[in-house]
């Protein structure tokens, strides 16, 4: 997705950049199309009986898998393509919801995975790309993540599964002792 242009397609296609523009207004709408193509497969995970927490665990790890396996699509998911998570956002606060959360409760921890997802994959993403400098420059990039050496490589996946179950149960446990951030300070208790 990072080397998606209007003049690549067209190279592909073997068409002038000129004939694309009767199918697509121009780059954002390609991008957007082809996001749309890129999440067409993805799904909220809802078993019938599986609990609110599994829902939302499974569903951000099938949301990480999918975007992850198309470099470039999360640095989209900031610009133009955010509205074809819509669908996909809708379904899933659905989905909570079917499990006993309130409206508020399923957006908001809706909302709260997907961003989570995003922003693992965008650093990951980063970091990717910060390992492709030349060594000379890397001299900040390996003072700040000396922690980070000290534990090993992480797996991406392994590190989400372990993101989404902190972000997930502390979520739940929250809302049930009738903690909901919307309706409270920003204050820690």
């Amino acid at each position: 997705m990072r080397n998606l242009s209007m003049a690549a397609v067209a190279a592909h296609l073997g068409v002038p950049v000129t004939s694309l523009y009767s199918y697509v207004d121009g780059i954002e709408d390609l991008e957007r199309a082809a996001a749309d193509e890129l999440l067409g497969p993805l799904r909220v995970t809802d078993g019938p009986d599986l609990p609110a927490r599994d829902v939302a665990i499974r569903t951000g790890l099938a949301l990480y898998e999918c975007v992850a396996a198309n470099a470039g699509l999360a640095d989209l998911y900031l610009t133009s393509w955010w509205r074809a998570l819509l669908a996909f956002e809708e379904a899933f606060a659905s989905a909570l919801a079917r499990r006993g959360l309130r409206e508020a409760e399923a957006v908001w921890l809706t909302d709260a995975v997907v961003t989570a997802t995003m922003g693992a994959i965008i650093q990951h993403e980063a970091w990717q790309s910060a390992a492709e400098v030349p060594h000379s420059a890397r001299a900040d990039q390996r003072t700040t993540r000396r922690g980070m050496s000290a534990i090993g490589p992480i797996d991406g996946l392994q590190a989400m599964t372990f993101t989404l179950r902190v972000l997930v149960e502390g979520t739940l446990a929250e809302f049930a002792a009738g903690r909901h951030p919307w309706e409270t300070a920003d204050q820690p208790s």
